[in-house]
């Protein structure tokens, strides 16, 4: 519980002194950026936990109906999260760019969120991947928690590239040519 209350609070200051905060105190836009960060923290958590942690222990195990059942657990949770995710930052890139896409390739800072946003659609088409792979019936074979745990694992990856651009992307100044 301490952890996870480090972590909003770590979360909280970010967005009150990012790019966000440039607006003034306690707005929109700060509010928004708290949530896409505890949104993507969720999401990429999860992923990078699942697959480089649960979903190894769980698979060498032979705790095949386990991995399955987790899996769609943390598939639920991570819909949420996504929602969230994308319509967070949505909001946060058009205020980043003033409002208009027009310079987005044109800037540091929009060519990284370019970038950043291919790792994100790369790493939902592979989410939608483990999903499908995840409606498959109980009990499952060693071949589907191979499948999964391999998914994961790449799914994982993605988010860690996911990160590495938001990252990048929180120390580029917004909208400047």
């Amino acid at each position: 519980m301490l952890g996870i209350g480090l972590v909003v609070c770590f979360l909280a200051f970010r967005s009150f002194n990012g790019h966000a905060a440039s607006d003034g105190d306690f707005t929109l836009r700060e509010a928004m950026q708290f949530l896409h960060l505890c949104s993507i923290a969720t999401w990429s958590g999860g992923v990078i936990i699942a697959g480089l942690i649960t979903a190894p222990c769980l698979a060498s195990a032979n705790h095949f109906d386990d991995l399955a059942l987790f899996g769609r657990r943390l598939s639920q949770t991570i819909t949420v999260a996504l929602a969230i995710v994308i319509a967070t930052g949505i909001y946060n890139s058009w205020e980043g760019q003033g409002g208009s896409l027009v310079p987005l390739p044109h800037t540091p800072w929009g060519r990284m969120l370019l970038l950043k946003l291919s790792f994100v659609l790369l790493a939902l088409g592979h989410g939608a991947r483990v999903r499908f792979l995840l409606k498959a019936p109980l009990p499952w074979t060693d071949r589907q928690a191979t499948i999964m745990r391999r998914w994961l694992r790449t799914e994982a990856m993605l988010m860690i590239a996911v990160i590495v651009c938001s990252a990048w992307l929180a120390n580029l100044p917004p909208g400047e040519m």
